[in-house]
C-alpha cells in the first residue's frame, strides 16, 4: 500500500513537472518503484478529486490545464482569494480566457460547460486558518480530495523574511493540516525549487535529497525552531538573523531559505504520512516548450 502510494505520488509529480509518462528508465524514479512501472499518469487521475493551490499563478495554471486536458480528473478544487474587487470565480473565468487554455475551448471559442464544471472554485486563503475555507467547503474538500498539488508560494527574492515565512512555510503547514484531515487522500505533491540546495559548491552533483544547512552555531537546521524564532522576532531582528544564516550557509536569499525550510517540513511529514509524498524542483521557469503550444 505504501509502495503504491509512492508510485501514485511519482505520477502526480510528473504531471506537475509537465511530463506525460513515467517508465522504468525515467530519470529520478526511485529503484523501489521500478517494478511497478510503467506508471500511468492518466490512470492515476481517473475519477480523481484534486485540491490545487496556486491555480491563478504560472505553474499552477499550467498544472490545471494539463489536468483538464490530459486526464479524466473528476474535479479540481481551486482555493482562490478575492483580489482587487474581483471574486474568486471571476478570477478563474478570466484565467480560462488566456491562450494557455485554447486547446480546451469548443467551436465557439468558449470553455464547454462540461469542462468548466470540473473546476470547483472555493474562496479561501492558504495563509489563513483552515486555508480560509468555509465550514461547508472544508467538509467537501476533506471528504472528497484524493490528490493535493501545492503550487502556491511567494517567488520574490526581495520580500521580508516574515512575508516569505508566511507565504511559503506557514501556508504549507496549513495545506499539510488540510491533507491530514482528508479521509480519501492518496498523494501530496509539493512544488519546491532547485535552489533549496543553492548553497552547494559550483559544479556539485545534487542528488534527490535536501542537503544539510549549517547554522551559525554549527548545528543542522531545525526548520520548526527557526520558524518559531522568526515568528516571535521583530521584523528587524528576523532580517538580522536571516542575514547571518545566509552568510553562514551560503544560500543567496531568504526566498531560498524559506523554501529550504518548507521542503524539510514536507519531507519530515512524509516520514509518517499514510499518503504518498513527492517533491518537484523546478529551476528557472520560462516559456512552454511544447503543449498546449510553444511560447
Amino acid at each position: 500500500m505504501r509502495r503504491q502510494a509512492k508510485a501514485e505520488a511519482a505520477a502526480a509529480a510528473a504531471l506537475a513537472a509537465g511530463e506525460n509518462a513515467l517508465t522504468a528508465s525515467s530519470p529520478g524514479l526511485p529503484a523501489a518503484l521500478k517494478e511497478t512501472t510503467p506508471v500511468s499518469i492518466r490512470a492515476a487521475y481517473d475519477g480523481a478529486s484534486v485540491f490545487l493551490t496556486g491555480a491563478s499563478g504560472y505553474i499552477g495554471s499550467v498544472v490545471m490545464e494539463q489536468l483538464l486536458r490530459l486526464t479524466k480528473v473528476e474535479r479540481v478544487f481551486c482555493v482562490v482569494r478575492a483580489k482587487r474587487g474581483a471574486p474568486p470565480d471571476s478570477r478563474i473565468d478570466k484565467l480560462l480566457q488566456r491562450p494557455l487554455f485554447h486547446a480546451l475551448r469548443g467551436a465557439g471559442g468558449t470553455i464547454p460547460a462540461a469542462t468548466r464544471s470540473r473546476i470547483v472554485v472555493m474562496a479561501g486563503d492558504i495563509q489563513a486558518p483552515r486555508v480560509g475555507l468555509s465550514d461547508g467547503d472544508w467538509k467537501t474538500v476533506t471528504s472528497q480530495t484524493t490528490h493535493i498539488i501545492h503550487c502556491a508560494a511567494s517567488i520574490s527574492f526581495a520580500d521580508p523574511v516574515h512575508s516569505l515565512l508566511s507565504q511559503n512555510y506557514e501556508a504549507t503547514l496549513g495545506v499539510l493540516a488540510l491533507a491530514a484531515a482528508c479521509t480519501e487522500l492518496r498523494t501530496f505533491v509539493h512544488v519546491s525549487t532547485a535552489y533549496v540546495n543553492g548553497h552547494m559548491p559550483r559544479g556539485s552533483v545534487v542528488h534527490e535529497t535536501t542537503q544539510d544547512l549549517a547554522m551559525p552555531d554549527g548545528a543542522p537546521l531545525d526548520h520548526a525552531a527557526l520558524a518559531a524564532r522568526f515568528r516571535a522576532a521583530s521584523a528587524a531582528d528576523a532580517e538580522a538573523e536571516a542575514a547571518t544564516i545566509l552568510t553562514t550557509c551560503g544560500l543567496p536569499n531568504a526566498y531560498c531559505l524559506t523554501k529550504h525550510m518548507t521542503e524539510r517540513l514536507v519531507l519530515d511529514t512524509a516520514e509518517t504520512a499514510p499518503w504518498g509524498v513527492a517533491v518537484v524542483r523546478p529551476s528557472i521557469v520560462g516559456a512552454l516548450a511544447k503543449a498546449p503550444f510553444p511560447g
